[in-house]
């Protein structure tokens, strides 16, 4: 599986250095529909990537492969300047690494390539600041606005219909022939002298469900998807000193910035992000049937 990572990540990095150098795409999106996409994309394989590095016995060539791969992985995210990616993957190596000193100990290996990530993240930080500061600096008002706007809208529906307004009924309800979004549309001109047909739709996939599918279906999502956080916690505590701990301490640490930033963007309505996700809850699982196979505590 790190293999098969390892493969997707040079090739995703080869489309975006296409994109970036020779089409000039401001933007960078690679393989995936869009470059929110891409960063929270990224941001998991960077973290599984430094978990390898820093807890999985590796032959020296596999070492250097993984760390070409990671740094791949991170400029993957920078080329995206999604400004939640590029916060939440210094969160996700933070959690990542923390699992990683507090459960599983110091040791030289762990602590030069430390150094060396420290060094190399002040350098591109310092690199790419204009171009950082820059798009924090310009994002559009109107866009955190129309966020707020769908948000209020999602919650009134949630409100007014116990089981949700229907699946993939948001943009109707959301449209100018409702009053659910009213904020979203001018004031002084009648909801009837407006032709849209369908409006916008809320970014985060949580009101989203709340509004097409009730509050307690966003329970029962918020239930499933925490109970997976929570086994990849406690994995890392019955994989210490254990092969496969690097993976679970880089999923945990994928898996804390992944949620935050699904909150935020609308990374996990892309159906390869959903494949992403699916696939790491995939690997939890195993990891916690060989953990009652083995009787791990």
């Amino acid at each position: 599986m790190v293999h098969a990572l390892v493969i997707a990540v040079f090739i995703m990095f080869a489309v975006a250095v296409f994109q970036r150098y020779a089409l000039h795409i401001y933007q960078i999106r690679s393989t995936l529909p869009h470059q929110n996409s891409l960063s929270l994309y990224g941001i998991m394989c960077v973290c599984i990537l430094l978990g390898v590095l820093f807890n999985e016995k590796t032959t020296s060539g596999q070492s250097i492969m993984l760390f070409i791969a990671f740094l791949c992985a991170v400029l993957l995210v920078y080329f995206s300047l999604s400004r939640a990616g590029l916060v939440l993957m210094f969160f996700g190596v933070a959690v990542t690494t923390a699992l990683t000193f507090i459960l599983n100990g110091f040791a030289v290996k762990r602590g030069v390539l430390l150094t060396i990530f420290l060094i190399g993240a002040s350098i591109m930080l310092l690199m790419a600041a204009g171009r950082i500061r820059e798009r924090f600096t310009t994002a559009s008002d109107a866009s955190g606005q129309t966020r707020i706007n769908l948000a209020k809208a999602a919650a009134r529906m949630a409100n007014d219909y116990t089981l949700g307004v229907g699946l993939n009924n948001f943009s109707v309800y959301s449209s100018s022939k409702y009053d659910y979004a009213r904020e979203q549309y001018e004031e002084g001109i009648s909801y009837e002298e407006k032709s849209d047909e369908n409006g916008p739709i809320v970014e985060t996939i949580y009101l989203l469900v709340a509004a097409e599918c009730g509050w307690i279906t966003l329970g029962v999502l918020l239930l499933w998807f925490g109970s997976y956080w929570w086994w990849s916690l406690s994995l890392n505590i019955a994989f210490k000193h254990q092969p496969c701990f690097g993976i679970m301490a880089g999923i945990c640490g994928g898996l804390s910035a992944n949620y935050i930033q699904s909150t935020l963007e609308w990374v996990l309505k892309q159906y390869s992000n959903f494949y992403l996700l699916m696939l790491v809850f995939a690997v939890i699982a195993v990891l916690r049937q060989h953990q009652r196979d083995k009787k791990l505590t």
